[in-house]
């Protein structure tokens, strides 16, 4: 597995993904990745070649991050919208609905007290899908090689046998 390769997506995939990077590579490591080192320096090159492979693994759902635990009070004004007043007071429209399920979204009221919190919306990892020889050969096999999932079982089942792979990755392929 080499990502960066001419013509490989992967790399400009895993170095656009946003949010959702430094959920799936650890801060001490995305501290040196960019496009230049995954493929000028062999450690970082493994790094975003897993990182692509979890990032195209793990199932992925908005959610919302709180800032802040304490519960403000805003006013409706004329103009407002739950994104003008969301953005204005540092959350967002989901939570403001959350917080406020009597307030319409169309029809606020000019003096309506909606209660807010600071929050942000970002991305959560809600499952993921299981990482196998077949998963790996539909994701990440430039080449085409039609034997790719049954090398990579094969390669997988003998690390995991001999101990040579930490104990939270998936178990060995049957």
């Amino acid at each position: 597995m080499q990502i960066g390769n001419q013509g490989d997506p992967g790399l400009r995939t895993l170095m656009t993904a946003g949010s959702k990077l430094p959920t799936i590579v650890p801060a001490n490591l995305l501290a040196h990745l960019s496009s230049v080192s995954a493929v000028s320096n062999g450690q970082m090159n493994i790094v975003a070649g897993v990182g692509y492979l979890l990032l195209r693994a793990a199932r992925w759902e908005q959610g919302i991050k709180i800032i802040h635990k304490t519960l403000g009070h805003v006013t409706v004004k004329p103009g407002d919208t739950l994104s003008s007043i969301a953005r204005a007071v540092g959350s967002t429209e989901a939570l403001l609905q959350k917080l406020n399920p009597s307030a319409s979204p169309r029809d606020l009221k000019i003096g309506t007290v909606l209660t807010y919190q600071r929050a942000t919306s970002d991305h959560v990892i809600i499952g993921r899908r299981s990482i196998n020889g077949s998963f790996i050969m539909s994701n990440y096999n430039g080449l085409g090689d039609r034997d790719y999932a049954r090398k990579f079982d094969y390669a997988f089942t003998f690390l995991k046998k001999h101990r040579k792979l930490p104990p939270w990755l998936p178990p060995s392929p049957s």
